[in-house]
């Protein structure tokens, strides 16, 4: 149960938290949650850095597409020591087409000189010797091999950044309001130890002149003074737990240069935000709402796509490799 509880809240306290932004807009409040949540979007280094995932993911489907480049090359071999001397010259290109597998392939070849025995097939005519052929798979790598499959995973990759960006955004933003209400919660409370502190205060000076007129005793000013000094801690103890909720509020408030901003008790909205959409919204219908939104079903459909993809591959591994059909 306690896992389960844990899950509950980490699906349903954004839901939750995040309608209460339009109530925290309405007010004329200094800092509203709505900035906060911009400024964890757009300065937050960690959620910065789950977006260059995108960029790498893209990368790497570059990089799995190359095997669609043509290719070509250029050798020359010559030796000019010992009884064989020779020279050869040798330039092709081979172009994947993808279709079944299929790759088209070209060249020519000249050789000039005396070559051994040994090395009859790389002697050409007189004129050089042109080569045109078509590799085609029959059984194997015919509908999927290793380069059509780095493609399609790496496209599965590129897919699976967006519900991990999700994901993380979703965590972000759940601490990013709890640190929120924190700080607004100590605000408030600052606010309150103050004027039960000035409360005290004003009792006290209205005792010492009752005391001084004549119409109470001295001993009424000492229980009131033992109130100011337990008001006054209390007042202490609340500013540091405002200034430790502005630290940690700080971590998702930040300025354009990515640098932490500590919010001041000035900035506390006079009022609390109102939470009408949380209100509203039923048991049933915030649970049917996170989960329809939550990233980690499409998770695992990308993930499971991505070893359908190696099966597949595994699969057309095991009939015989793909065979030269030479054409000249």
């Amino acid at each position: 149960m306690g896992g389960w509880r844990a899950m509950w809240h980490g699906v349903l306290l954004p839901v939750v938290l995040i309608g209460c932004l339009h109530g925290s807009e309405a007010g004329m409040s200094p800092l509203i949650v709505k900035q906060v949540l911009e400024s964890t979007t757009s300065q937050y280094p960690p959620f910065l850095a789950a977006l260059i995932e995108r960029d790498v993911a893209d990368g790497r489907l570059l990089s799995s597409q190359g095997a669609f480049d043509f290719q070509s090359m250029l050798k020359v071999f010559s030796n000019r020591t010992g009884f064989y001397q020779s020279t050869t010259a040798e330039a092709g290109f081979e172009q994947f087409l993808g279709i079944w597998g299929a790759t088209v392939y070209g060249g020519y070849r000249f050789t000039d000189g005396t070559l051994p025995d040994y090395y009859y097939q790389q002697r050409t005519n007189e004129g050089g010797t042109p080569a045109l052929g078509i590799k085609l798979p029959l059984l194997q790598d015919g509908s999927i091999d290793s380069r059509r499959a780095a493609i399609f995973k790496a496209q599965l990759d590129r897919q699976l950044t967006e519900p991990i960006i999700h994901r993380q955004h979703l965590d972000f933003t759940r601490a990013a309001l709890l640190a929120y209400f924190n700080w607004l919660s100590a605000g408030h409370k600052l606010l309150a130890y103050e004027r039960m502190l000035q409360v005290a205060m004003d009792r006290r000076d209205a005792i010492q002149t009752q005391i001084e007129k004549g119409l109470a005793a001295p001993v009424r000013n000492l229980e009131n003074e033992q109130m100011v000094a337990s008001r006054t801690i209390d007042v202490t103890m609340a500013q540091r737990a405002f200034e430790a909720a502005s630290i940690a509020l700080s971590l998702f408030y930040r300025d354009t240069s990515e640098e932490p901003i500590r919010p001041g008790r000035e900035q506390v909205p006079e009022s609390l935000p109102s939470c009408e959409f949380a209100a509203q919204l039923t048991i049933d219908a915030a649970t049917v709402a996170a989960m329809a939104s939550r990233p980690e079903i499409r998770i695992y459909d990308l993930e499971f796509a991505k070893l359908d993809v190696d099966a597949s591959l595994y699969k057309k591994q095991t009939p015989p490799q793909a065979q030269h059909l030479p054409v000249r």
